[in-house]
């Protein structure tokens, strides 16, 4: 990463940092929108493009995540989700995040999305159970065991 990159990065991560989560998902949501109008009927086909934005937003949600930044991963999540909203790990990551700002039901939610799309996969069935656990739904509890 070059200076110039860094600064602007540096940049970017300040104005995050200070910005309210609302003001992050709407201006997530106004590109995605934009984006979504500019692409026309083809946006909606699952293209190289498609994977790749999907990709770039994960990376950087990946990155906030190292810096325990969870409302601006969340949004920049919901993002890649938008355009490959068939992997199961964003939806995974998703109900990590979601567990993290102590929202249990929308991670739950997640972690249901998440096995629709992979119904096979341990975490998610190890976190979901003990989500309900602790909400005291044992019958939902054991049927993820």
């Amino acid at each position: 990463m070059n200076g110039a990159e860094h600064s602007e990065r540096e940049n970017r991560d300040e104005l995050l940092s200070g910005m309210p989560l609302w003001v992050i998902a709407l201006v997530s949501l106004c590109a995605l929108i934009l984006l979504n109008c500019s692409a026309g009927r083809a946006g909606r086909n699952k293209s190289p493009d498609r994977a790749k934005a999907a990709y770039n937003f994960y990376y950087l949600a990946e990155d906030e995540i190292r810096q325990n930044r969870f409302p601006q991963a969340l949004a920049l999540l919901d993002s890649a989700v938008y355009y490959n909203p068939g992997l199961a790990n964003f939806h995974q990551i998703r109900g990590w995040l979601w567990e993290q700002l102590d929202q249990p039901d929308s991670a739950i939610a997640a972690y249901e999305t998440c096995l629709i799309y992979k119904s096979a996969h341990p975490d998610v069935l190890s976190r979901l159970s003990k989500l309900y656990l602790d909400a005291g739904d044992h019958e939902n509890a054991a049927s993820y065991l």
